[in-house]
C-alpha cells in the first residue's frame, strides 16, 4: 500500500526518495548527470531573472549606470566602438544586477552568481580543465545551498523556531495557510505549481506532505467562482 512520499534524512537536510517510475522523478533524473544539473540550475536562475525584468539567456546586453538594460543598441549620440554614451556592454547578468542594487545573498543575487558560475562550469569543461570545472562546481554547489537554506530556513531561525515537535504550534493549518505559502514560494523562486508544492511541505513538514499542499492547491482551483 502506497503511504505517499518518502524522505531520507529530517530537517534542513531532508530529502525526497524517489522511484524510476515515479513520475515526479523527473528532475531528480536529470539531476544524475552534470550538464542535466547545470540546465535545470539554468533554468531555474533565469526564471528569477526573466519574473524581475532581467536578461533571460547569456547574451551581450547593455546596461546603464541606473540598472536600465536592453539586448539591442540604445540610440545615440554613440561613443567610442559605437557604444551609446552613458551606456557599456556586459556579457554576464551580474553587472546589472549589482547595478540594480540587489544584495548578492537575494533571491536575484544568488540567480546570478550562479548563472556566472555556470559559464566558467562549462567552459572549462569543454576545454578539458579538470582543475577548474572542480573549483567552479565547488562555488556553485556552495550557492545552491547557501541560497536554499536563506530561503528555506532562515525566516524561522530569525524567528526562534527550532525543528522540534516540541516547537511546532498547536494551531491547526487549513488550506488557506497552505495555499498562501504556496503563492509565496512562487512568488520568491519565479518557479511552478510543482516546486512550490515540494518546497512548501518541506518548510511546514506539520501542515501535512507534498499531495497534501497539492490537493489543497487544486481544490481551490476547482471550486467555481462567484
Amino acid at each position: 500500500m502506497d503511504s505517499g512520499p518518502k524522505y531520507l534524512g529530517s530537517g534542513i537536510t531532508r530529502e525526497r526518495v524517489y522511484n524510476y517510475d515515479d513520475p515526479d522523478a523527473a528532475e531528480a533524473v536529470e539531476r544524475l548527470t552534470i550538464e542535466g544539473l547545470c540546465a535545470q540550475i539554468e533554468r531555474e536562475c533565469f526564471a528569477i531573472m526573466s519574473a524581475n525584468d532581467l536578461p533571460d539567456r547569456h547574451c551581450s546586453y547593455f546596461c546603464d549606470e541606473s540598472g536600465n538594460w536592453s539586448f539591442e543598441r540604445p540610440p545615440p549620440p554613440y561613443g567610442i566602438f559605437g557604444i551609446p554614451r552613458g551606456w557599456s556592454v556586459c556579457n554576464d547578468v551580474s553587472t546589472v544586477v549589482k547595478r540594480r542594487g540587489y544584495e548578492y545573498d537575494s533571491t536575484v543575487g544568488f540567480a546570478a552568481g550562479m548563472l556566472c558560475d555556470l559559464i566558467w562550469l562549462r567552459r572549462h569543461m569543454q576545454d578539458g580543465n579538470t582543475t577548474e570545472v572542480a573549483l567552479h562546481g565547488f562555488h556553485l554547489g556552495n550557492k545552491w545551498a547557501k541560497r536554499n537554506l536563506k530561503q528555506n530556513w532562515e525566516a524561522d531561525a530569525l524567528r526562534g523556531r527550532k525543528w522540534s515537535e516540541s516547537a511546532v504550534s498547536t494551531r491547526k493549518a487549513d488550506d488557506a495557510d497552505r495555499l498562501a505559502l504556496i503563492e509565496e514560494i512562487k512568488t520568491e523562486r519565479g518557479k511552478g505549481n510543482r516546486d512550490a508544492f515540494r518546497i512548501a511541505a518541506m518548510r511546514r513538514p506539520e501542515w501535512g506532505s507534498e499531495s497534501t499542499f497539492r490537493n489543497a492547491f487544486y481544490k481551490k482551483a476547482s471550486k467555481p467562482s462567484d
